[in-house]
């Protein structure tokens, strides 16, 4: 029966090999799987890609507005806001959906970040017209919900404990081994 105990890693998932397991379900093409690759070598830990668009597109010997569509596509993966250039950007790539609330919040993101580092909610209120308690509730759900760093908790080294499966304990007698049965 100890053969059923499971071999733990003592690392999760790097972000990388995540959004490689997601690339290798794709239905794609040799070159588009080879670009989302690379692109996927080039993203930093937070999961942001901070190379310039530019130099990317000429390494990969393709246009700007081919490495976009690329760089669109990877951005669908999990974990939403993955492959964002910037905070206003990964904070979009989350708020999906046509409803109303959606709309409010997309308009928060794209238009008053800064207001809302600095907690000008009052100044927020009144350029929108809404009322400071609709003001408050939206701040409040894209710092609750929404997520700044894509890639955090990827990589990270698990806390787990190394239990011995035996003990030797030096007694009167000499050593004795000691079997740690209720580890197992």
């Amino acid at each position: 029966y100890l053969n059923a105990i499971a071999d733990e890693k003592s690392y999760d998932t790097g972000l990388k090999e995540y959004l490689k397991e997601q690339l290798f379900v794709k239905k794609i093409s040799g070159k588009k799987q080879q670009r989302a690759e690379f692109l996927i070598e080039c993203l930093e830990e937070n999961g942001y890609l901070k190379m310039e668009t530019a130099d990317l597109a000429k390494y990969l010997h393709i246009k700007e507005s081919e490495l976009e569509q690329e760089i669109h596509f990877l951005q669908e993966f999990e974990p939403a806001g993955v492959f964002a250039r910037n905070l206003k950007e990964c904070l979009l790539l989350q708020l999906k959906g046509v409803d109303e609330r959606t709309a409010d919040l997309r308009l928060l993101v794209q238009n008053y970040l800064n207001e809302i580092a600095q907690n000008k909610l009052p100044e927020i209120s009144q350029k929108t017209g809404w009322s400071i308690e609709k003001t408050v509730d939206n701040v409040s759900y894209i710092k609750e919900h929404l997520e700044p760093i894509p890639g955090r908790g990827f990589g990270r080294e698990k806390n787990t404990f190394i239990y011995p499966d035996v003990t030797v304990k030096e007694g009167e007698d000499g050593y004795r081994i000691v079997y740690n049965k209720e580890r197992v």
